[in-house]
C-alpha cells in the first residue's frame, strides 16, 4: 500500500491525475489493466452519480477474460475512501463516452515506468521481486486486501477469479509483508514518506481542481507549497 500511495503522491505532483485515477481504480478495483484503460466514463459509476447514496464505485466490465467460464457481465468494486476520493477526482469530469485513459496501453506503461524510477523502484534489489509492472497493481490490491482481512471468498469475487486456486497464484502475502522492509534505507524512507503525505496532496489536489487551476500548474504550485510545509517544519 505504502508504494502504491507513493507513486500516486509523485503523480499528483506532476499533474497526472488520468494516471493516478487509473493506477487507484486497477489496485483497489483489482481489475485487469486492460480493463481500467479500455473503459469509458459511463462504466464507471461514482458516489456523485447515484447522489452520494453509496459509498463505493463500480466499474462494468464490458469484455471480461473470463466471461466464458464465469459470469459474461461483471463488476469492479472499490470502497478504500481514499482511493475512491483519487478515482473521483480523475474522472468525475469526463463526458459518458470519454474513455478514461485517452492514450494507448505503450503510453501508460512508459507512464508508470516513470512513476517507479521517481520513486527508486524500477530497479529492486536482486531477490526481492522479479520488477513491477502495471499487472502488479491488481496482484498487489488483493495480497493487501488479504492482509487487512481474512475473508478469502469475498477476496476471490472482488478480483473475480474463477477458483482460490487460482487466486493463490496472484496473491503473495508474505511477498507483500517483506516488501517494504527489505527494500534500501533511503528507498524505505522515501516511500514511506511519500505515503504519509498522501493525505495531504489529495485533499491540496481537490482544490486545484474546484477552482479549475490548470494540470500543467499543479507542479509549480505543489513545489510552492512543499517549501512552505519544509520552512514550516
Amino acid at each position: 500500500m505504502q508504494a502504491l500511495l507513493s507513486l500516486l503522491v509523485t503523480a499528483l505532483y506532476w499533474g497526472w491525475i488520468r494516471e493516478a485515477g487509473i493506477l487507484a481504480l486497477s489496485w483497489g478495483g483489482l481489475t485487469r489493466i486492460g480493463e481500467a484503460i479500455s473503459a469509458v466514463r459511463r462504466q464507471l459509476v461514482l458516489p456523485r452519480d447515484v447522489e452520494f447514496t453509496a459509498s463505493h464505485a463500480l466499474l462494468q466490465i464490458d469484455e471480461p477474460k473470463t466471461r466464458f467460464r464465469t459470469a459474461r457481465h461483471q463488476v469492479a468494486k472499490l470502497d478504500q475512501p481514499q482511493l475512491l476520493a483519487l478515482v473521483d477526482l480523475a474522472f468525475h469530469r469526463l463526458s459518458p463516452g470519454q474513455r478514461l485513459w485517452p492514450f494507448s496501453g505503450q503510453t501508460m506503461r512508459k507512464r508508470f515506468q516513470r512513476l517507479l524510477a521517481a520513486n527508486n523502484l524500477d530497479r529492486l534489489p536482486h531477490g526481492l521481486s522479479r520488477g513491477l509492472d502495471l499487472g502488479s497493481l491488481r496482484a498487489g490490491g488483493a495480497s493487501w486486501l488479504m492482509l487487512v482481512g481474512d475473508n478469502v471468498d469475498m477476496i476471490r469475487r472482488r478480483g473475480r477469479w474463477v477458483s482460490i486456486k487460482v487466486m493463490e497464484i496472484y496473491v503473495q502475502e508474505v511477498s507483500a509483508i517483506q516488501f517494504i522492509p527489505n527494500l534500501p534505507g533511503n528507498v524505505k524512507k522515501q516511500i514511506t514518506d511519500g505515503a504519509a503525505i498522501f493525505p495531504w496532496i489529495l485533499a491540496q489536489a481537490q482544490i486545484l481542481d474546484r477552482i479549475s487551476i490548470p494540470l500543467s500548474a499543479w507542479p509549480i504550485i505543489f513545489r510552492g507549497e512543499a517549501a512552505k510545509l519544509e520552512q514550516n517544519g
